[in-house]
């Protein structure tokens, strides 16, 4: 099972709390007019934008792993079709395998306890 989901849910729990934090001081920044060109509120804006961008790379990655894992499935559903196919031509004209192959499957074994080693096989109730 890959880690890969959990990991990008940390990171973006993490991303989301940083932002928020970033995102209260940048209110407090923007509703006081004369901090506005204040370097301290200058580059809360700043950081709260790069968040912003890492929080778009964050879901364009996800996006795109959400893709790869879909084509994986799809060719692994490929693969499966042509093994069965694979079966089923070569069980075509092939009455004698099938006929062993159900009588086998009808079955069933059966351990007699008579203190040796015995077993009898009977059909299938």
């Amino acid at each position: 099972m890959s880690k890969l989901p959990i990991v990008l849910g940390l990171f973006t729990t993490l991303l989301g709390l940083t932002i928020a934090g970033v995102g209260t001081v940048g209110m407090v920044c923007s509703q006081n007019s004369s901090q506005a060109n204040n370097p301290d509120c200058q580059a809360e804006f700043a950081i709260a934008e790069t968040h912003r961008q890492i929080r778009i790379l964050d879901a364009k990655a996800e996006q795109e792993v959400a893709k790869m894992l879909a084509e994986a499935e799809v060719t692994r559903a490929e693969g499966i079709a042509k093994a069965n196919k694979i079966i089923g031509d070569s069980l075509q004209g092939n009455d004698e395998f099938l006929r062993y192959f159900w009588l086998q499957s009808q079955m069933q074994v059966v351990d007699v306890p008579t203190g040796a080693t015995c077993r009898l096989e009977k059909p299938a109730d």
